[in-house]
């Protein structure tokens, strides 16, 4: 596999011939393809049918999205507003649950088109209910169920006005994104439940620079600098750790590196970030000590989800951590 994306209750992944499969809850039609015999979730790994090879996913609380090779975007599952789509009912969607406010949630993938061009994606990535998305020439957008202002939910994706750089890379949760420019500048915006997070504002100036890895949570966000630093904001990071540059906390290390894939992490309350290092080492920090996971692999990439850690080792296999086992007890997740 060449990449993970964790959602809440569902587990994508990418390999490298561009196929994308899913499995784990189908509640909102998370997975884009329905489990066999009309059940709701499912442990085996399903092949999502788009029209041709992805180079991207990303999975939120309830839905999908991939950017394709040809820089198409396609999105399922809750928060997707798509003009015109006439989803047949999925038998999973719980009886008087909203699942999203903008439209039905979509079981099959829907195509998503910028509302200027360029017309094909950079990257998009999926929160609660909303998606964010940067176009080809590096501009933002939103669409589906965006509570930061007043704006109507868009059907389709909308440029968020206010004077930004291009941006290059894109980390989104809950309500509220983080965005790196070219020159490793950090932006943020939207809106976050959690007192003491970045703040929520569209801005034409970065919040700090030389950050080379971004990750989003509903409870903190965390990034990493070109220098190995590792700073984290918002609830759950201890106070303990020394202060940083952007008003948040250095990450403790005792590893050293580059940091080359970052995520934040809901394994249990003593964990609050991991990382994978340049030494293809995947260590983890909060109200412990540093620790190392899995000596005896290497690791490239590191997500999480609201009840698991994952990473991807060298030969491309799925590794995961839940959260009742606890940080020291992996599972190797068997894909295609």
């Amino acid at each position: 596999m060449a990449e993970i994306a964790l959602g809440s209750a569902h587990s994508c992944a990418r390999d490298h011939e561009g196929r994308v499969y899913c499995w784990g809850s189908d509640r909102a039609g998370q997975l884009g393809v329905r489990p066999p015999e009309g059940a709701c979730e499912t442990d085996e790994p399903l092949l999502v049918t788009l029209p041709m090879p992805a180079r991207a996913i990303s999975a939120g609380t309830a839905g999908t999205c991939a950017v394709l090779v040809d820089g198409s975007g396609w999105c399922w599952g809750a928060g997707l507003a798509g003009a015109g789509v006439d989803s047949p009912p999925s038998t999973c969607l719980e009886p008087g649950t909203e699942v999203m406010r903008a439209a039905p949630a979509s079981i099959d993938p829907v195509r998503v088109v910028p509302d200027e061009p360029p017309l094909a994606w950079r990257t998009i990535a999926v929160g609660d209910r909303v998606r964010y998305g940067v176009n080809a020439a590096g501009a933002a957008f939103f669409w589906g169920d965006y509570e930061y202002d007043d704006t109507p939910p868009p059907d389709q994706p909308v440029r968020l006005t206010g004077a930004m750089p291009e941006l290059v890379a894109l980390q989104v949760d809950a309500q509220y994104a983080l965005a790196l420019d070219g020159d490793g500048g950090l932006y943020s915006w939207g809106r976050s439940p959690v007192p003491g997070a970045l703040r929520a504002a569209l801005t034409d100036a970065p919040l700090v620079t030389d950050v080379v890895a971004i990750a989003a949570g509903i409870l903190h966000t965390c990034w990493a600098y070109a220098s190995g630093d590792i700073e984290c904001r918002g609830q759950t990071v201890p106070d303990a750790w020394a202060p940083g540059p952007a008003g948040g906390r250095l990450v403790p290390r005792a590893d050293e590196g580059r940091v080359t894939s970052i995520a934040v992490t809901y394994l249990s309350t003593s964990i609050a970030v991991c990382w994978v290092n340049e030494h293809l080492e995947l260590w983890c920090a909060g109200r412990t000590s540093p620790v190392a996971l899995s000596t005896a692999r290497e690791f490239t990439f590191v997500d999480a989800g609201v009840y698991q850690l994952g990473a991807l080792d060298v030969a491309g296999r799925l590794w995961t951590w839940h959260i009742a086992n606890g940080p020291d007890r992996a599972t190797a997740r068997a894909l295609p």
